[in-house]
């Protein structure tokens, strides 16, 4: 645990971390802080009189013309108050308007419920659902209706859509092959993003002035930050704050929060405005809310002013010690992340990281791999290849002791690792294959080796040596590995890159591929594994070797194409390359056409013959000739 320091005789959660980070201690260093940080007290923070005066909050580059509006004074950012439903008059809703509530507060039951279900039909009623709530807010009547709790219920749905969204995708586990027609994924985004930016239009267009809270607004920001929707997002914002009903809403903490980070990473705002418009907004606050204290912590660090975010860092466990709360602790983690991942000094990177590792911190911090690729690639900028092995080797051992069993933890975090080592490690010599097989051994020893970890190094593996490449693959083998498809085809497009193998090799690898889709149960070759084969032979490095080959599989096993849609979606992305079209319309025109190369096809207990290709292509590839002779 962190070693706590003693104030007055009780114990609080001030940890010797900081001491010894403002100190100095050791090689530990603290650069200073920006050349316009006059203090590191979070208590007095540097004015821009060139940007911003004590007066005004005026921002220069604004998109938003503010010429035409008030300019509030510092009064205005404390005291400014929203207009609730109850100043508000209105008539009682009629027989039809009611009965359009009710049905908008039984979507809004139903959409939740649906939302945290486990299968696809679930997940489809949802999104049927979230279009009827949004085609719904589309009626005048019926917003003017809408209390502050239904709208909260609908910005957090929308919130909560886009995790669930995303960390569904992180823990897929569907056969993207067999639903490769499936664009209901796509359509699902579409109707999201969709909602989102309708509700942003009627937030900024004034709607729903009688209901709108700060949280409201965080859930809509944060919505619209998640899909890119950045410059609306800020220029929402921006008017929100010069509105003169409820504008006070958007300078709260929990909106600052979410607003001034994004703000700042696109250069909307420089970190001196940022720090002024933190100060205007706490200046008569002693403890700061510890989401926006958290915000302003990170913004330092990603601005080079490290000693300004230990000081935030710092006041996060003061208001720890004045009212400790779970959500106090997640914001202490949140900013303790941030100091591994973003923090360029890598003393202090490393200082933070050590303390998750050995356990020694008062509040739970979990190692999101995001924070941690960040932090290989910040030590190999440093030139610092050992803390990078050190990083990468102790979050593995971290993984598995703390029995983090989520694979895309593991995937994400080899494919940087071993993209740094390839870049680091161009040339195949003894340091460099030393390195490969002491990393390789390590992974096995720390927990099973498996099939992404083996694909990871076949995708980064640079160097020329064929016979390294296939000392790799072998380790399926060696391991024991259970394949999927996916090795088989990372392999396959893997020998495109390399001469030295044999049109006999090649097939051998296509074999096996077809091998592992049978005992799959698959009863169609999918069009990833064509595209393997592509590259392999047609886009390899020695094409005019290897073309005829890829003829003669395509023409023995045309027919196991899933279907006719199948069939012309693989004929269509021959069409946009001309150069190859006329062999390609030959395999469906030329009911003679013999390849060069004889294949044997063997017998399979799920793959069959599934289409006539030709008959499914033909239409296709004459017009695609026309075309082509025409032009």
């Amino acid at each position: 645990m962190f070693r706590i320091v003693t104030s007055n005789a009780q114990q609080t959660f001030r940890p010797s971390l900081l001491t010894k980070v403002r100190g100095n201690i050791g090689t530990l260093t603290v650069p200073p802080t920006t050349a316009n940080a006059t203090s590191t007290s979070t208590a007095s923070f540097p004015q821009s009189s060139k940007i911003l005066n004590n007066t005004q909050f005026v921002r220069q580059q604004s998109s938003v013309e503010f010429s035409n509006k008030k300019t509030y004074q510092d009064d205005f950012f404390r005291s400014s108050k929203t207009t609730k439903a109850s100043d508000r008059s209105f008539s009682a809703p009629d027989h039809e308007t009611k009965g359009k509530l009710n049905h908008f507060k039984e979507l809004l039951v139903t959409g939740n419920q649906k939302l945290r279900g486990i299968n696809r039909q679930e997940a489809r009623a949802f999104y049927t659902t979230l279009q009827s709530l949004t085609q719904m807010l589309e009626d005048p009547a019926l917003r003017k209706y809408i209390n502050v709790d239904l709208l909260h219920q609908y910005s957090l749905l929308l919130h909560s859509a886009i995790f669930s969204s995303r960390t569904n995708r992180l823990a897929e586990k569907r056969n993207r092959d067999k639903d490769e027609y499936n664009a209901a994924s796509y359509t699902d985004e579409v109707i999201l993003r969709g909602s989102v930016l309708n509700f942003a239009q009627l937030v900024e267009a004034g709607e729903f002035k009688h209901c709108f809270t700060d949280k409201i607004l965080q859930y809509l920001l944060y919505s619209m930050f998640q899909f890119r929707f950045n410059t609306e997002a800020l220029n929402l914002w921006e008017n929100g704050v010069n509105d003169s009903e409820t504008g006070s809403t958007y300078l709260r903490p929990l909106v600052l929060a979410t607003v001034l980070p994004r703000a700042f990473e696109l250069k909307r705002f420089t970190y001196e405005e940022i720090l002024h418009i933190y100060e205007l907004n706490t200046k008569k606050d002693q403890y700061p809310h510890h989401t926006l204290v958290t915000a302003m912590g990170k913004i330092s660090i990603h601005a080079g002013d490290y000693s300004r975010a230990l000081d935030f860092l710092e006041r996060l466990l003061e208001k720890y010690d004045e009212n400790p709360t779970g959500l106090k602790l997640a914001s202490l983690s949140d900013l303790h992340l941030s100091f591994i991942g973003d923090c360029k000094e890598i003393a202090i990177a490393k200082h933070f990281f050590d303390k998750v590792i050995e356990d020694e911190l008062p509040y739970k911090v979990l190692l999101k791999v995001p924070y941690i690729t960040s932090l290989l690639d910040n030590a190999f900028q440093s030139n610092s290849l050992e803390d990078v092995i050190y990083f990468w080797k102790n979050s593995i051992a971290y993984y598995v002791k703390t029995r983090q069993q989520l694979n895309s933890r593991y995937s994400l975090l080899n494919n940087k690792f071993f993209e740094i080592f390839f870049q680091a490690y161009p040339e195949l010599n003894e340091e460099s294959f030393g390195k490969l097989r002491e990393f390789i051994s390590f992974y096995a020893h720390t927990k099973p080796l498996d099939e992404t970890f083996l694909n990871t190094i076949i995708t980064h593996y640079s160097w020329k040596q064929k016979e390294v490449l296939d000392q790799i693959m072998e380790n399926y083998e060696v391991y024991s590995v259970e394949r999927t498809p996916v090795s088989h085809r990372i392999c396959l497009k893997k020998t495109g890159q390399y001469a030295d193998y044999s049109n006999e090799e090649i097939l051998a690898k296509w074999n096996e591929s077809l091998k592992c889709l049978d005992s799959s149960k698959y009863f169609y070759i999918p069009n990833a594994d064509w595209s393997a084969l592509r590259d392999a032979t047609i886009y390899s490095v020695v094409p005019e070797k290897r073309t005829g080959l890829y003829y003669a599989i395509l023409h023995a096993y045309k027919n196991y194409m899933q279907d006719g849609r199948a069939c012309i979606k693989f004929v269509s992305n021959w069409t946009k390359r001309p150069a190859y079209l006329e062999d390609i319309a030959k395999i469906t025109l030329d009911a003679d056409f013999k390849p060069t190369d004889q294949i044997e096809v063997p017998l399979f207990k799920n793959l069959k013959e599934n289409v006539d290709y030709s008959n499914a292509t033909r239409d296709l590839v004459i017009s695609a000739t026309d075309a082509k002779l025409r032009v």
